[in-house]
């Protein structure tokens, strides 16, 4: 087995254009200490498809503007927990983005 060195920033992008999920990666906003939003940082190819918007009007949205209230606030529990505990944790949540439609 052939190793190569790679930056951390070429190994995120190389897992990011080879997951068949959506991903995206937040950074915490803090007001005095308290994480009160989360700014969206790192989205691959099919997180912009499933937004259907590109990562140029993308990224740097916050996670309060771009998820309806119900879905953020189950997201930002998660991910509050997260940041804080410095613990990962794998979980999924499934809904339909509002920029989508389904026909019958």
């Amino acid at each position: 087995m052939s190793t190569t060195n790679q930056s951390a920033q070429a190994l995120l992008a190389s897992v990011l254009r080879a997951t068949q999920n959506g991903v995206l990666v937040y950074q915490a906003i803090r007001t005095g200490g308290l994480i009160t939003d989360l700014r969206l940082t790192i989205l691959n190819a099919v997180a912009q498809r499933d937004f259907n918007k590109p990562a140029t009007d993308l990224v740097g949205q916050l996670c309060s503007w771009l998820y309806p209230v119900k879905v953020k606030a189950t997201l930002f529990d998660h991910y509050c927990q997260i940041i804080q505990t410095g613990e990962s944790a794998r979980f999924e949540y499934q809904y339909q983005l509002a920029a989508q439609t389904t026909t019958d």
